[in-house]
C-alpha cells in the first residue's frame, strides 16, 4: 500500500523512512503504523487459512490503528483470540520452515528473520509485535534517523525487504500443495510495493 500524499514511498514504511530524511516523526506513530502493517499481514494470513471471521475482526481494528483511535484494548483482544487458536497452529506447523541462519544468509530481515521456524512460528512474531506496539501508540519520543527498520526489516539494504522474502519463497514451496502454497505465502507477508521502488539514497547504508 503507498502513503497518500508522499509519492515514491511505500506506505507501511512511511514513519521510517521519513525519519531517515530528517523529519520529525513520533515513535507513537511509528507505532501504529507497524502495528497496522502485522494486522493487515496476520489478516491475510488467517483468511488464507479459513479463520474468516476473526480476519475481518483483524481488518476492522487495523483501521481504527491507522485512523488513530484509542483502540489497544481491541488490539490485545484480538492477538488473545489469536494465540488461543490451537487449531491454526496445528494445520501450519512445520509449513515452509525458514531457519535463521538460512534467513540471514539470503538478506530476509524483520519478523521472518526472527521467527527462525515455520508459518506459524512467523505468524506468532507478528502477534508478539502487535501486543508491543499497541503499549508504545502515546510515545511522544522522536523516532532516530538511524533507525531504518520497517515491518518486514530493514530499509537500508541492497534490495527492499520484500524481495529478499520472494527470493526464499520457491524453496520454501518445494513439495506444497496448492493450499498450503498460499498459506506459506502469506506467512511471509511481502509487500508488492516495495518491489516498484528502489530505498532513497537518504536512507544511509552504515
Amino acid at each position: 500500500m503507498r502513503a497518500a500524499g508522499a509519492p515514491g514511498q511505500v506506505y507501511w514504511e512511511e514513519p521510517w523512512l521519513r525519519a531517515a530524511c530528517g523529519e520529525r516523526v513520533e515513535r507513537g506513530w511509528a507505532a501504529r503504523r507497524l502495528c497496522a502493517a502485522h494486522l493487515d499481514s496476520a489478516a491475510r494470513f488467517l483468511a488464507v487459512c479459513g479463520w474468516n471471521d476473526l480476519a475481518t475482526r483483524a481488518r476492522g481494528v487495523r483501521d481504527e490503528v491507522v485512523d488513530g483511535r484509542d483502540v489497544a484494548d481491541e488490539v490485545r483482544a484480538v492477538v488473545r483470540r489469536a494465540e488461543r487458536s490451537w487449531a491454526l497452529r496445528r494445520l501450519v506447523a512445520g509449513l515452509g520452515p525458514l531457519p535463521a541462519a538460512r534467513a540471514c544468509a539470503a538478506g530476509v530481515g524483520g519478523p521472518a528473520l526472527e521467527a527462525d521456524g515455520d508459518a506459524y512460528d512467523r505468524f506468532r512474531v507478528w502477534l508478539e509485535r502487535i501486543g508491543r506496539a499497541a503499549a508504545d501508540f502515546t510515545d511522544g519520543r522522536l523516532l532516530g534517523a538511524d533507525e531504518p527498520e520497517g515491518p518486514r526489516g530493514r530499509l537500508d539494504g541492497p534490495v527492499p525487504p520484500s524481495r529478499a522474502l520472494l527470493d526464499v519463497l520457491p524453496a520454501l514451496l518445494e513439495g506444497a500443495e496448492f493450499a498450503g502454497a498460499r498459506a506459506l505465502l502469506a506467512s511471509l507477508g511481502p509487500d508488492l510495493d516495495e518491489l516498484a521502488l528502489t530505498v532513497p539514497p537518504e536512507v544511509g547504508h552504515g
